[in-house]
């Protein structure tokens, strides 16, 4: 079906990609969708970065060396090590977090 769309409607990438609810055109511009890559249609990234917070932080003194448990602690958190595929749309993020 989207190939008959796209055939119909020739010249409109934009719009046959972005007639689905949940997915944007970016042309190939990661930053359009942070996750996506090089991909020309995306849908929203499921996982976000997680930036320590001050409280993260202080966790971190009092427990050196467990940045899994670091990250994990607070529900919905998930710690990657920067493996993108654990976490789709975190990036090279250590501690991601539900977008």
């Amino acid at each position: 079906m989207r190939e008959r769309w796209g055939r119909q409607h020739p010249g409109q990438p934009k719009e046959q990609c972005e007639r689905v609810k949940g997915r944007r055109y970016t042309g190939g511009n990661n930053d359009l969708a942070p996750g996506c890559g090089g991909c020309y249609c995306c849908k929203k990234a499921k996982w976000t970065c997680h930036h320590w917070t001050e409280v993260d932080h202080a966790w971190g003194r009092q427990h050196p060396g467990q940045p899994k448990e670091q990250c994990e602690r607070v529900k919905g958190r998930r710690y990657t090590g920067g493996n993108n595929d654990l976490a789709p749309g975190c990036g090279g993020c250590y501690c991601c977090e539900r977008a």
